[in-house]
């Protein structure tokens, strides 16, 4: 994707420059990768807690008899088979 090469605004003009300066920079573009995979490990981290959460709390529902397998299964978008592996329950 290339950058718009004209413009009349100054900030943009010298935004441009800047860019052009620190993405030829290796270690620049080097912090920028670690740094966006960084933040792309800690989204996939906290999308995994929330769904270890959401399965413990429907496993809870099931052993106090609010839910049925199948219907935790069905709220967590599983087979019964696969809610059952994940949880440790069977019925």
């Amino acid at each position: 994707m290339a950058i718009q090469q004209t413009t009349t605004i100054p900030e943009v003009k010298d935004t441009i420059v800047m860019l052009r300066q620190l993405s030829a920079d290796e270690k620049v573009r080097q912090e920028a990768y670690y740094r966006e995979k960084r933040l792309h490990d800690e989204a996939t981290a906290l999308g995994h807690a929330r769904r270890e959460g959401m399965l413990s709390t429907l496993a809870g529902l099931v052993k106090k008899g609010i839910l049925t397998v199948a219907q935790a299964a069905e709220e967590a978008n599983m087979s019964v088979p696969e809610f059952e592996a994940k949880t440790g329950l069977s019925m």
